[in-house]
């Protein structure tokens, strides 16, 4: 089991877990996973890390849909790289 830091931030609490972070709005998820990850850490380890988010760098949610059921916005894999001169 890896040492966990739990820090409250605004609108929740965000966990160290080892080197990963994980965020929680609701105190009963957060206490009820980090009793899972106390009860058997190398399975929720191996949950979290194949549901994450940002498993693949060039992977960008979808943007949420408008009311009229559609998004223009591109993801950040579709924009472009600008260069800020200054």
């Amino acid at each position: 089991m890896r040492n966990i830091i739990i820090t409250p931030v605004l609108n929740g609490w965000v966990c160290k877990v080892g080197c990963s972070e994980v965020v929680f709005d609701s105190k009963g998820v957060m206490l009820q996973r980090l009793s899972d990850y106390i009860d058997n850490p190398l399975a929720v380890e191996k949950e979290f890390q194949t549901k994450a988010l940002n498993k693949f760098t060039n992977q960008v949610p979808e943007p949420a849909m408008s009311e009229a059921g559609c998004s223009s916005a591109p993801t950040l894999a579709q924009r472009p790289i600008e260069r800020i001169n200054r």
